[in-house]
């Protein structure tokens, strides 16, 4: 017999999910239910269900299946930042989360069934789980579990900014992420301190958010942000640089003034450069009045087209011309 007609060995791997809604049913048939979802979404052969625990935040079920390797699980999760703590093998979330989406235990259970629905709708996977799970810092995260390939997946993004974010910002960066017909779902989208959270399906390549950091600088006021502002839109096309994504002034409270941050969709090498910065200047208006020399020193230092320059404020509290190239 030859090696390849050889069937391949099997392992036993056992898939556990904590905090399901209880079933009327009871915790052991829930769990037998569980496993047949399982077999049916991943062609394993399951060779046992346990109920291994009950609670009143819900059920832990758990499904010990035969198979070469560990299924691999495609998730959602309504909630960020995951930690350690399941015990899944194959899972890329194989943890419990730090913030959730949900207040109480009840609001995530009531959400499941509607959200299991555009699951399957979003991915063509059959939702064969859905738990909750208490978040360590806040509210409870939904989370959906699904077997197979999937053109579109549920998946998250938190963007940092230089200052708190709000809700017109969080806004702002969900359409970012959309784009145009045919283009991600956004699921939720939410300020958290200088974050903004977005959760979407889509291909996650789609929400991939580049902000380089020397595009992000401090002004004295808002006013100057928003010149600034302008004068970076001009430079970028003056560069032939991609269209720009998002440009947003925020208020920087801890030291007063403004931030700026330019914001730009895609992969990293679609994002113009940042060319060294020019001078140093004790004002903005100094900086200011200096801007076409400084563009001038960047160009003959540089094969890159230096399209201009912006006028942001360092850490050591002076000024510096920040060219933008492509």
């Amino acid at each position: 017999m030859s090696l390849l007609s050889l069937p391949l060995a099997l392992s036993a791997f056992t898939w556990v999910v904590g905090g399901v809604p209880r079933s009327a049913d009871g915790c052991a048939a829930a769990a037998r239910a569980l496993g047949q979802r399982f077999a049916a979404a991943t062609g394993a052969e399951v060779s046992g269900t346990a109920c291994a625990g009950e609670g009143t935040e819900g059920d832990r079920l758990s499904v010990t299946y035969l198979a070469d390797r560990a299924a691999a699980v495609v998730p959602a999760v309504f909630g960020f930042f995951w930690t350690p703590d399941r015990t899944a093998p194959g899972d890329p979330l194989a943890s419990g989360p730090l913030w959730g989406a949900f207040d109480d235990y009840a609001a995530c259970a009531a959400a499941g069934a509607g959200e299991a629905t555009r699951f399957q709708r979003e991915t063509g996977l059959a939702p064969v789980a859905v738990s909750c799970a208490r978040a360590s810092v806040g509210g409870y995260a939904l989370r959906i579990d699904g077997f197979g390939a999937a053109p579109r997946r549920f998946a998250q993004i938190a963007a940092e900014f230089p200052a708190d974010a709000d809700a017109g910002l969080a806004a702002a960066v969900a359409g970012l992420i959309a784009g145009g017909a045919g283009g991600p779902t956004i699921v939720d989208a939410r300020p958290w301190g200088p974050n903004v959270l977005v959760s979407f399906y889509g291909d996650p390549g789609a929400g991939v958010l580049v902000k380089v950091p020397g595009y992000t600088g401090e002004l004295p006021d808002r006013a100057a942000c928003e010149a600034e502002l302008a004068w970076a839109k001009a430079a970028l096309v003056a560069a032939g640089a991609p269209a720009l994504g998002l440009g947003v002034c925020l208020d920087a409270a801890e030291r007063g003034g403004a931030r700026m941050a330019l914001v730009f969709t895609g992969l990293d090498g679609a994002a113009p450069y940042v060319e060294r910065r020019a001078g140093a200047f004790a004002t903005h208006g100094a900086c200011a009045a200096g801007r076409a020399a400084a563009a001038a020193t960047l160009q003959a230092a540089t094969d890159r087209r230096v399209g201009g320059v912006v006028c942001v404020r360092g850490a050591d509290g002076a000024f510096a011309a920040v060219g933008i190239a492509r």
